[in-house]
């Protein structure tokens, strides 16, 4: 699975992708999140399958595409930040 995240004042963006023969589940390591509490919507497409998990403890996003080939946008808001 391939992967983009540029962060920006608004979240993080994440385009994500998934090729035929590739595994459906990756985790993606988003070190500026740490100890955030994130909430992850599928922006593109609105009938995705996607599944996302979020691990503040680790910064790790859990995105499962369970179709070959399919891709995803993503945008994660962080709600709080550690310490705040």
């Amino acid at each position: 699975m391939d992967r983009a995240g540029p962060a920006s004042p608004g979240g993080t963006y994440v385009t994500a992708w998934r090729r035929p023969g590739a595994e459906p589940t990756t985790s993606l390591r988003l070190p500026h999140l740490l100890g955030s509490d994130v909430r992850a919507d599928v922006l593109y497409p609105a009938s995705s399958k996607a599944v996302t998990l979020w691990r503040p403890d680790t910064a790790e996003l859990t995105l499962t595409l369970p179709a070959a080939p399919s891709a995803v946008l993503l945008h994660l808001n962080s709600r709080s930040q550690k310490g705040s």
